[in-house]
């Protein structure tokens, strides 16, 4: 079993270029507009809960408005594969982030999965929030494309009824 902190190359690349904020405080690279409004900064066939870490913590912040972003989806990330399709909004430091609470980490790149709503999520690449609670769960399986792993049921005799299927 993997953890589900396992970065995917790509996944890490993205996240990192985040990071490279220009001395006028907009991202640095060249990105795409599209008719929203939004800088579309990559487009990616992973699933969007690989950008980072979800934070439970700023995920319920973001749901009452105590942290959002300052602008919706100033500049995003699209995630295009078959599975985990999204738009997620990004925001650092204090770049394009509303925190009345001043919970963010200037290293720390935040990303949002509707924002506005009360079902808002946050995840994070970087040094984890302070309010966050420790995750001490077991590991999370992944299947290979990355996404959580279904359980398996048991067969009547005990046995996995996928081993059972190859010992026939």
């Amino acid at each position: 079993m993997t953890r589900r902190r396992a970065w995917k190359p790509a996944v890490l690349s993205f996240a990192l270029v985040v990071l490279v904020i220009t001395a006028g405080g907009a991202p640095a690279l060249a990105q795409v507009d599209d008719r929203s409004g939004s800088k579309i900064l990559q487009r990616t066939t992973v699933p969007y809960w690989q950008v980072g870490e979800r934070s439970k913590y700023l995920s319920n912040l973001c749901s009452v408005g105590e942290f959002n972003q300052d602008k919706k989806n100033r500049l995003v990330i699209e995630f295009v594969g078959n599975r985990g399709r999204g738009r997620l909004g990004i925001a650092q430091g204090k770049w394009n982030l509303r925190d009345p609470n001043r919970v963010a980490d200037p290293e720390t790149s935040y990303y949002f999965l509707k924002d506005g709503t009360t079902k808002c999520e946050v995840f994070y690449f970087g040094n984890a929030p302070e309010g966050e609670e420790q995750d001490t769960s077991a590991p999370v399986a992944l299947e290979a494309d990355g996404a959580p792993a279904e359980e398996t049921t048991e067969g009547a005799g005990g046995q996995d009824d996928n081993a059972e299927q190859q010992t026939q």
